[in-house]
């Protein structure tokens, strides 16, 4: 890119190596940029699967090595949940016949 860019301008030699240089350092830039969005991400992802851990009732030593929930773990989390032993919300939920109130007035 550099090369064909001094080729129309007529750069002399020197321009070309400043240039080059100069390129080198701009992409050395992204480089380290990208890989502290990546360290700060992986970061993140670890906190998430901390709090889902927590979350399943899932001890450490449950956890496959990468950190998330072994499959057995998470069948008996289904398991519970549909058993009505888990924490429900406390939202109201919207029946039809409610619905249909607010619309006629």
């Amino acid at each position: 890119m550099v090369e064909g860019l001094a080729r129309i301008v007529e750069a002399p030699k020197s321009r070309v190596t400043k240039a080059e240089e100069g390129l080198k350092k701009l992409l050395g830039r992204d480089a380290s940029s990208a890989e502290a969005e990546l360290e700060h991400a992986t970061s993140k992802l670890q906190q998430l699967k901390a709090r889902e851990r927590e979350k399943l009732g899932i001890d450490d030593e449950e956890a496959s090595p990468d950190g998330t929930p072994s499959e057995a773990a998470v069948e008996e989390h289904e398991e519970a949940a549909a058993r009505g032993t888990l924490k429900k919300g406390t939202e109201k939920i919207a029946t039809v016949k409610t619905t249909e109130k607010r619309n006629k007035k």
